[in-house]
């Protein structure tokens, strides 16, 4: 049964800093993001590290973890543990989201986790991913630039599934979560030996047939600023987008997104690794993820896709 984030209430002199750590353990890898509370309030963030391992991989075939996956993230854990012990962080949140959300040996793992690194995995639901989502948005807003409209969505395409929040002047209208996810796609269709053009094809029915099940429920119709937040969403920013006066945001047309995405539909994963220098496990997730984030923007009456610099794992340091 999935475990609810803890509330912890933090002590501390407001003349020090006090040392935070968070760890995500998702679908495609598992992430480290340690950083400082400062007396004014501000998060100063003092390191980041990830590693790739496959969960979603073994949890979206099998329903379960395998486990030489279980080992392969506990010593990824134990490292990034060393690491927070170095610093003596006493405040460390971890948390699973959808690949130990939905495996049927979720309890194993956070048992194993618990006795070989003492850390307790907290499985969130996607309510509160949703949520955290928008505190980091939030968070880099700058005298409201850019600023939350009558209907503006904020979406993360992760590894296992899609979150769609959409907020009314700011505040949280509706949520909802999509079994629509990079790694998802990719072990559902079984994509790996086709060419691309067919991989392409595939995916855009996917990821059609399951938007439409969330656009009767949720206005995307409405929604005129369309907020981005994830990796695969900053490097098509990164290369395809224009940085905005608030440096935190960078804004992608519809035209220029089309036209990246046209970019790399036709490159292996090799090219897309030595081409943006980038990471296997993070090339292979490119393309689904980009298609989907355009087949939501499609949905919507924004313009461009504004796509933020920090993730849900900023929320979390925040919360």
């Amino acid at each position: 049964m999935a475990k609810k984030l803890k509330q912890h209430k933090l002590k501390n002199n407001i003349d020090e800093p006090l040392l935070l750590g968070v760890i995500d353990i998702g679908s495609n890898s598992i992430r480290l993001l340690i950083g400082q509370l400062l007396p004014d309030g501000q998060i100063e963030i003092l390191e980041k590290a990830q590693q790739t391992v496959r969960l979603g991989q073994d949890t979206f075939k099998q329903a379960r973890i395998e486990r030489v996956t279980i080992r392969a993230a506990i010593s990824i854990l134990r490292e990034f543990k060393r690491k927070l012990d170095v610093y003596k962080i006493k405040h460390i949140w971890t948390v699973g989201t959808s690949a130990i959300r939905e495996a049927r040996n979720a309890e194993v793992f956070t048992d194993r986790v618990l006795m070989a690194t003492g850390l307790e995995v907290n499985i969130i639901d996607n309510a509160l991913e949703g949520r955290l989502i928008v505190t980091a948005v939030r968070s880099v807003m700058q005298s409201g630039q850019p600023s939350f409209g009558a209907h503006t969505l904020i979406t993360e395409v992760g590894g296992g599934s899609t979150i769609l929040t959409v907020l009314d002047h700011g505040e949280i209208e509706s949520s909802q979560s999509l079994a629509l996810g990079a790694i998802r796609l990719q072990e559902v269709l079984g994509t790996g030996d086709l060419p691309s053009d067919e991989i392409a094809g595939l995916l855009s029915n996917e990821i059609s047939s399951a938007l439409s099940t969330v656009e009767t429920v949720m206005p995307l119709d409405e929604v005129r600023t369309f907020f981005a937040v994830g990796a695969d969403a900053r490097l098509a920013a990164a290369h395809a987008g224009r940085v905005l006066k608030n440096s935190s945001f960078t804004a992608i047309s519809r035209k220029a997104l089309a036209r990246f995405i046209a970019e790399i539909k036709p490159l292996s994963i090799e090219e897309m690794v030595s081409g943006y220098d980038i990471a296997y496990a993070e090339a292979e997730t490119l393309l689904p993820a980009l298609m989907a984030y355009q087949e939501i923007l499609l949905a919507t009456k924004a313009k461009e896709m504004i796509v933020a610099s920090i993730s849900m794992r900023d929320g979390l340091l925040l919360e």
